[in-house]
């Protein structure tokens, strides 16, 4: 197997964990913890990409990435994990 295809299983799993503990931050610094804000979010993103209406699906997301961006970043700043090699 060529090195850059026996890479790519290690370096999916690790990006899959990166966006899952993405996720659980994000979730964890909801205001009530209540994540039916963030499902409705992705449904009618999911609903906007169906119907091929990229003006509203391109809105959504870039609303949903500011506010995801507000939320998650300073949670990483507070539990910051620093490894000096």
């Amino acid at each position: 197997m060529p090195p850059a295809t026996a890479a790519w299983p290690l370096r999916s799993a690790t990006l899959i964990g990166q966006a899952d503990r993405l996720v659980r931050v994000s979730v964890a610094n909801l205001k009530g913890h209540d994540p039916k804000k963030l499902v409705a979010e992705h449904v009618a993103l999911i609903e906007a990409m169906q119907t091929r209406d990229s003006r509203t699906a391109a809105r959504i997301i870039k609303a949903h990435i500011g506010a995801t961006e507000k939320r998650v970043l300073p949670a990483l700043k507070r539990n910051a994990v620093i490894v000096e090699g």
